[in-house]
């Protein structure tokens, strides 16, 4: 039986890669691009910050209600349809938002479509579809795949922004709309072939996949688990945390004299901090405990609150703490996604992946959800943020603490 090279470019698994990081850039630059377009909305619908902030709430939470049921499908029948229906959906939400005539239309094209679109090409769709093509490089193939997310907040973010200057907010997310429902097209040529498998070596058409580590059967069996409930822990603070900076952002930036693109400047920078943070993850993850990098970073992402805390009252360093906080919270951002993906697969193995990943990253939306809506709720009672920051560095203690603390078995391939 002929050996797989996993490192070599002109293996197939890499042409999945690719499929995924154009898809999810996509996605994601038009996904996170609300943080550009809350101010503009709180004037064009005459809300209040709160109850324009619900909209990405509403998202987050449909993402969150979509991932155990596509984690059940994905399981079942894989995710390639999904993944293309998902497109759909995105596409079908952001052309939608730009004719809302109120915030309930906009709760429902740019909150549900999007947000349960976004459940069918996040990190758990990617996972699925990636993960099977390697062994060695696993969590390195999906570092890769998963990093198109920060390419398209790095790109979109910025633009949008500068955008937004002589466009009405509606033109910019048609635009986003019509580039989503292009990257059909590299879709549907590459995922649309017949899905096979690469593992321990093997021809991707002889593999059976990966069987993991944690001797388990169900997910009620993964349920009973304290390596589990400790991991979905952290990853619920994790979604608290990165939503507070994803959706109040450039508001937070703007109220303390930058001007909107600037702000989106910073917003898009961070997605390009963590594309390095992914990438980083993913090799040093290959080599160590998943679970002490993960503790890591946000061990790290501690230091990015305590930051932005601090930028209001910097005063001539205000600057400096800007650019400090976008490089530290920058590298944290989204590395933590593909790595708690990995985790998953390595921990109860490919076919139970999709579950075990799914209510993980269900819980971690909800707390994303939570978060937005409490920052927003934080700035309209006391007109600033800074309370919240220090909430969200003070939970990341103990997320840190609660994925420190659990057991990760370290027979896995290792890479040298």
């Amino acid at each position: 039986m002929a050996a797989v090279d996993e490192s070599s470019p002109r293996y197939r698994g890499w042409q999945v890669v690719a499929v995924c990081f154009v898809v999810i850039a996509v996605a994601s630059g038009a996904r996170f691009a609300f943080g550009v377009l809350l101010d503009p909305l709180v004037v064009a619908f005459h809300a209040s910050r709160t109850a324009v902030a619900v909209t990405q709430s509403v998202q987050l939470l449909a993402y969150a209600a979509s991932q155990p049921v596509m984690g059940r499908l994905i399981d079942r029948h894989g995710p390639r349809t999904t993944f293309v229906a998902s497109i759909l959906a995105i596409t079908a939400g952001l052309v939608g938002s730009a004719f809302a005539p109120s915030l309930g239309w906009l709760y429902l094209t740019l909150g549900v479509l999007v947000g349960a679109g976004y459940g069918g090409v996040g990190a758990l769709a990617i996972a699925a579809i990636v993960s099977p093509w390697f062994r060695v490089r696993r969590r390195f193939a999906v570092s890769v795949a998963n990093s198109g997310f920060n390419l398209g907040q790095l790109a979109v973010a910025p633009v949008l922004g500068l955008a937004l200057t002589a466009f009405a907010w509606q033109q910019g997310v048609l635009a986003l709309g019509v580039v989503m429902f292009l990257t059909l097209v590299p879709a549907v040529a590459v995922l649309g072939r017949r899905r096979r498998s690469a593992a321990a070596n093997e021809e991707p058409d002889e593999a059976t996949g990966f069987e993991g580590l944690v001797d388990v059967s169900t997910f009620r069996e993964i349920l009973r688990t304290r390596t589990y409930r400790g991991v979905v822990l952290s990853y619920f603070v994790c979604g608290f945390t990165d939503f507070v900076v994803i959706v109040h952002l450039v508001s937070y930036l703007r109220g303390v004299g930058y001007s909107l693109p600037v702000a989106s400047a910073a917003l898009g920078l961070v997605g390009g901090a963590s594309f390095v943070g992914v990438l980083v993850g993913g090799w040093v993850a290959d080599r160590v405990r998943t679970k002490d990098t993960l503790a890591g970073f946000y061990g790290i992402r501690v230091v990015g609150y305590l930051l932005l805390w601090a930028v209001a009252g910097a005063g001539p360093w205000r600057d400096a703490f800007v650019y400090a906080f976008v490089a530290v919270f920058g590298v944290t951002l989204y590395a933590t996604a593909p790595l708690t993906s990995t985790f998953m697969a390595d921990l109860y193995g490919d076919s139970l992946m999709g579950s075990s990943y799914g209510w993980a990253s269900a819980t971690h939306h909800v707390g994303g959800a939570i978060g937005a809506a409490f920052a927003a709720a934080v700035f309209d009672a006391t007109g600033a943020y800074g309370p919240a920051f220090l909430v969200c560095a003070g939970l990341l203690v103990v997320g840190a603490t609660a994925v420190s603390l659990v057991h990760e078995p370290r027979s896995r391939p290792a890479v040298g």
